[in-house]
C-alpha cells in the first residue's frame, strides 16, 4: 500500500509542477556559442529566465488561424521590405543613368563649342555640321544638361 501512495503522490506532484514549469523557459549559451532554450536551468552556466506570456490554444482551428495570421503578417513585411529594396536600387540606378547622361551631354556641348563645333561624331563617324545643324544640336544639348545635370 505504501508504494502505491508514493506513486500517486509523485504523480500529483508532477501534474502540479508541470503547469508551473511550462510558464518558465531558461535561455543559455554553451561553449560553442550556441543558444539553448530549456525548461530546466543549466547547472554550471549563466542563464536568462524567460516568462511565457500566454499559453497555446487547445483548439487546433484557432491555433491554425493564429499561425496563418502570423504568416500573412510576415509575408506582408517581407514584400514591403522587398519593395523598399527595389525602390532604393531603382533610385541608385536612375542616379547613375542621370550622371552618365549629364557627362555625355557636357562632352557633346564641349565638342560643339570647340573649334566652331563644325565637326561632330555621329554613329562613330566624324561628320561636318552646318551652322544650322550645330545650333540645333547646341539647343538639344543644353536641354539635356538642364534635364540630367544638377544645378551647379
Amino acid at each position: 500500500m505504501r508504494p502505491l501512495v508514493i506513486i500517486i503522490a509523485t504523480f500529483l506532484l508532477l501534474v502540479v509542477t508541470k503547469g508551473q514549469a511550462d510558464d518558465v523557459i531558461y535561455k543559455w549559451t554553451d561553449d560553442g556559442d550556441s543558444v539553448h532554450y530549456t525548461q530546466i536551468p543549466p547547472r554550471d552556466r549563466e542563464f536568462e529566465l524567460i516568462k511565457r506570456t500566454g499559453s497555446p490554444s487547445s483548439d487546433p482551428e484557432e491555433a491554425l488561424h493564429h499561425l496563418q495570421e502570423q504568416v500573412a503578417k510576415l509575408e506582408k513585411q517581407r514584400e514591403t521590405a522587398g519593395e523598399e529594396d527595389l525602390d532604393k536600387q531603382r533610385e541608385i540606378l536612375n542616379a547613375k543613368i542621370r550622371k552618365d547622361n549629364c557627362r555625355i551631354a557636357r562632352n557633346n556641348l564641349q565638342n560643339l563649342e570647340m573649334a566652331g563645333g563644325r565637326r561632330y561624331m555621329i554613329d562613330g563617324e566624324v561628320t561636318r555640321l552646318t551652322e544650322e545643324e550645330r545650333q540645333k544640336r547646341l539647343a538639344e544639348t543644353n536641354e539635356q544638361i538642364a534635364e540630367y545635370c544638377d544645378p551647379a
